[in-house]
Protein backbone atom coordinates (compact mmCIF):
# COMPACT_ATOMS: atom_id res chain seq x y z
CA UNK A 1 0.00 0.00 0.00
CA UNK A 2 0.98 3.32 -1.13
CA UNK A 3 2.73 6.06 1.76
CA UNK A 4 1.91 9.42 1.35
CA UNK A 5 4.64 10.28 3.63
CA UNK A 6 7.06 8.64 1.50
CA UNK A 7 8.87 9.68 -1.66
CA UNK A 8 7.01 7.29 -4.78
CA UNK A 9 10.85 6.03 -5.43
CA UNK A 10 11.45 4.93 -2.18
CA UNK A 11 7.79 2.95 -1.74
CA UNK A 12 9.38 -1.02 -2.82
CA UNK A 13 11.76 -1.02 -0.06
CA UNK A 14 11.25 -3.87 1.96
CA UNK A 15 9.58 -2.81 5.40
CA UNK A 16 9.52 0.57 4.73
CA UNK A 17 8.36 2.75 7.72
CA UNK A 18 8.36 6.01 8.57
CA UNK A 19 8.13 6.55 12.36
CA UNK A 20 9.09 9.90 12.83
CA UNK A 21 9.49 13.31 10.03
CA UNK A 22 13.10 13.00 8.68
CA UNK A 23 13.55 9.33 9.85
CA UNK A 24 13.08 5.87 7.72
CA UNK A 25 13.32 2.74 8.83
CA UNK A 26 13.69 -0.90 6.90
CA UNK A 27 14.97 -3.92 5.64
CA UNK A 28 17.95 -4.70 3.41
CA UNK A 29 17.56 -2.40 0.33
CA UNK A 30 19.22 -2.78 -3.01
CA UNK A 31 21.74 -0.84 -4.60
CA UNK A 32 19.34 1.13 -6.62
CA UNK A 33 16.84 1.97 -3.81
CA UNK A 34 20.09 2.72 -1.44
CA UNK A 35 20.82 5.05 -3.92
CA UNK A 36 17.37 6.81 -4.05
CA UNK A 37 17.09 6.93 -0.82
CA UNK A 38 20.37 9.34 -0.78
CA UNK A 39 18.89 11.04 -3.60
CA UNK A 40 15.79 12.33 -1.05
CA UNK A 41 18.19 13.81 0.71
CA UNK A 42 18.69 11.15 3.84
CA UNK A 43 22.59 12.18 3.92
CA UNK A 44 22.76 9.59 7.26
CA UNK A 45 22.64 5.70 6.47
CA UNK A 46 22.96 3.83 9.76
CA UNK A 47 22.94 0.09 9.08
CA UNK A 48 22.23 -2.09 11.73
CA UNK A 49 22.89 -5.63 10.58
CA UNK A 50 25.61 -7.48 11.33
CA UNK A 51 28.48 -9.01 9.31
CA UNK A 52 27.27 -12.13 8.60
CA UNK A 53 23.81 -11.35 7.84
CA UNK A 54 22.50 -11.83 4.23
CA UNK A 55 22.83 -9.15 1.45
CA UNK A 56 25.68 -7.75 2.55
CA UNK A 57 27.87 -5.39 -0.18
CA UNK A 58 29.91 -2.32 0.33
CA UNK A 59 27.26 0.19 1.25
CA UNK A 60 29.43 2.39 3.26
CA UNK A 61 31.67 3.02 0.37
CA UNK A 62 28.73 3.95 -2.17
CA UNK A 63 26.93 5.94 1.10
CA UNK A 64 30.18 7.95 1.14
CA UNK A 65 30.74 7.71 -2.78
CA UNK A 66 27.31 9.81 -2.89
CA UNK A 67 28.13 12.18 -0.28
CA UNK A 68 26.40 10.70 2.66
CA UNK A 69 27.40 9.52 5.97
CA UNK A 70 27.39 5.99 6.91
CA UNK A 71 27.04 4.69 10.24
CA UNK A 72 27.43 0.62 11.46
CA UNK A 73 25.62 -0.35 14.81
CA UNK A 74 25.74 -4.22 14.61
CA UNK A 75 22.75 -4.89 16.84
CA UNK A 76 22.29 -9.21 16.90
CA UNK A 77 19.68 -10.14 18.46
CA UNK A 78 18.72 -8.42 21.74
CA UNK A 79 21.91 -8.48 22.89
CA UNK A 80 22.79 -6.08 20.42
CA UNK A 81 20.56 -3.70 22.40
CA UNK A 82 23.08 -2.12 24.63
CA UNK A 83 23.68 1.20 26.36
CA UNK A 84 26.64 1.59 24.37
CA UNK A 85 24.65 1.16 20.77
CA UNK A 86 21.84 3.52 22.09
CA UNK A 87 24.06 5.90 22.22
CA UNK A 88 25.91 5.12 19.71
CA UNK A 89 22.12 5.52 17.75
CA UNK A 90 21.47 8.70 19.65
CA UNK A 91 24.54 10.31 18.68
CA UNK A 92 24.18 9.45 14.91
CA UNK A 93 20.57 11.35 15.30
CA UNK A 94 21.44 13.98 16.90
CA UNK A 95 24.16 15.06 14.58
CA UNK A 96 22.40 14.42 11.35
CA UNK A 97 22.39 17.38 9.32
CA UNK A 98 18.76 16.04 7.27
CA UNK A 99 16.84 12.55 7.00
CA UNK A 100 18.16 9.23 8.19
CA UNK A 101 17.66 5.81 7.12
CA UNK A 102 18.03 3.07 9.26
CA UNK A 103 18.62 -0.59 7.95
CA UNK A 104 18.86 -3.83 9.02
CA UNK A 105 17.67 -7.41 7.36
CA UNK A 106 14.53 -7.16 5.75
CA UNK A 107 13.45 -10.42 8.21
CA UNK A 108 13.94 -8.26 11.71
CA UNK A 109 11.79 -5.65 9.93
CA UNK A 110 9.24 -7.89 9.30
CA UNK A 111 8.99 -8.83 13.21
CA UNK A 112 8.61 -4.91 13.61
CA UNK A 113 4.92 -3.70 14.70
CA UNK A 114 3.65 -1.27 11.58
CA UNK A 115 3.48 2.10 11.97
Amino acid sequence: MPRNDVPEKLQSIANLRHPFPNILTAGQPTTEEFEAVIEEGYDTIISTRTAGEPGYWDEATKAETLGARFIEIPMAGKEGLSRENAEQLDKALEEAESGVFSFTVALRTELAPSS
